[in-house]
């Protein structure tokens, strides 16, 4: 880079390309700690280029971070940047570390002092420093019961979390949500449900239709329907604003209908489809909403659109590869009593996947002999073989059936 810093090339390059070059040793200075250089070479990139003054701001203010100046580095960033408030944030938080640590060192036993570093902590997902500042200074975090438990949570320790809130007297709103939440993981479904109820009972705020989705949650795993069919329908009647509880709250309805009023889950499910919900719910909600639409698509005979949705449900979530073999299955098994069908040979190919996941499954084989029996007599009679010898007095029936009983959708 130090050949891109030669007076000759004042009048080679056009404004943008000097601006860049710029730029780039501002970050090569950044990189090699090289603090008083990096400082020199954004004042200059600033005075040539003032449109650069975010960028001026930004580099400077790590620059200064690295350099243990944390007041100034956030100085800098509230004087010229309004482009970064996650990295003035970061920077922030830094700071604060670092003064508490500063604070603890001199003084060990100011509380508050850890109260606000585990505060920081926190706010940087540094969840396993948290727990060992924690133990570190255990004689003066005994008022932080929140704050470890909500530790043990994000790092997925579910028991010790409810361990730790059940140590505590804290009473508190926050402390009763966490508690929700930790017995939710951990199935107790009868006592979760106690706690949202208190709270709810309890608190008026914003967060009530969040609180109601959940509490809807914990009833499906109680298996009291028609209250969680109520919950929803208030949830959707109020129109919220937040597109992912709209997504959710529609997605629990379609499954509690069932197969009840079709043409309503196409227009609940719809909406679950939407661009805008790629950030807004998380990787198994996402895959959850496939799936549905994938059985919703099922239910309505929209083949097409069926297998459509299972390669994108696949595409995206590889684990459901067992999950999007059955349905494409049981779709095409819907045509195989249709001589415009001409699906059998694929229907077979999509069995013999499924009963290379679930070699066992003697209905699949049955279905495996009918698929060939459309196109290959020999091969249909050699399976036929594999088949538990049948009673005098069972119902072939079933076993001749060309339609699946699926299972249930699934809630998120």
């Amino acid at each position: 880079m130090k050949n891109t810093l030669l007076d000759e090339l004042e009048h080679k390059l056009n404004s943008r390309q000097k601006k860049i070059v710029l730029m780039n040793n501002c970050l090569l200075a950044l990189y090699t700690n090289q603090n008083v250089l990096c400082a020199q070479y954004c004042d200059k990139l600033l005075a040539k280029h003032p449109d650069a003054a975010e960028t001026v701001a930004l580099i400077k203010a790590v620059s200064l971070s690295k350099d243990n100046k944390m007041t100034e580095a956030v100085r800098t960033l509230e004087e010229y940047s309004k482009k970064y408030p996650a990295k003035q944030l970061y920077i922030r938080l830094a700071a604060s570390l670092r003064e508490n640590e500063k604070v603890l060192h001199s003084y060990p036993e100011e509380e508050k002092a850890l109260q606000c570093k585990i505060v920081c902590l926190l706010q940087l997902n540094k969840f396993d420093e948290a727990l060992q500042t924690f133990n570190k200074y255990s004689e003066i975090s005994d008022n932080l019961y929140f704050e470890k438990a909500y530790c043990h949570y994000r790092l997925n320790n579910i028991s010790k979390a409810l361990e730790t809130i059940n140590e505590s007297e804290d009473n508190s709103l926050r402390m009763k949500e966490l508690k929700a939440q930790v017995l939710y993981r951990l199935e107790n479904y009868e006592e979760c449900f106690r706690v949202y109820k208190d709270v709810m009972k309890n608190t008026h705020d914003e967060y009530e239709d969040e609180r109601e989705t959940n509490l809807a949650a914990v009833i499906r795993h109680r298996g009291t329907g028609p209250i969680k069919q109520n919950i929803y329908t208030a949830i959707l009647k109020e129109k919220p604003q937040d597109i992912a509880l709209l997504a959710v709250a529609n997605n629990n309805m379609a499954v509690i209908n069932r197969d009840q009023n079709l043409f309503d889950s196409k227009k609940k499910m719809k909406n679950t489809l939407l661009d805008e919900l790629e950030h807004k719910l998380n990787s198994r909600q996402k895959k959850i909403v496939l799936m549905n639409n994938c059985l919703l698509a099922l239910y309505t005979n929209q083949n097409v659109l069926c297998a459509q949705y299972c390669d994108k449900l696949l595409a995206k979530h590889p684990d459901a590869a067992e999950t999007v073999a059955l349905i494409k299955a049981v779709s095409l098994s819907k045509g195989w009593t249709t001589e415009s069908s001409g699906e059998s040979t694929v229907a077979a190919k999509s069995l013999e996947e499924l009963l290379k996941v679930q070699p066992d499954d003697k209905k699949t084989l049955a279905q495996l002999v009918i698929a060939y029996a459309q196109f290959d007599a020999k091969k249909a009679l050699a399976l036929s073989k594999k088949l538990p010898q049948l009673d005098p007095v069972t119902d072939v029936d079933v076993l001749e059936s060309s339609n699946w009983v699926m299972g249930a959708k699934v809630i998120v």
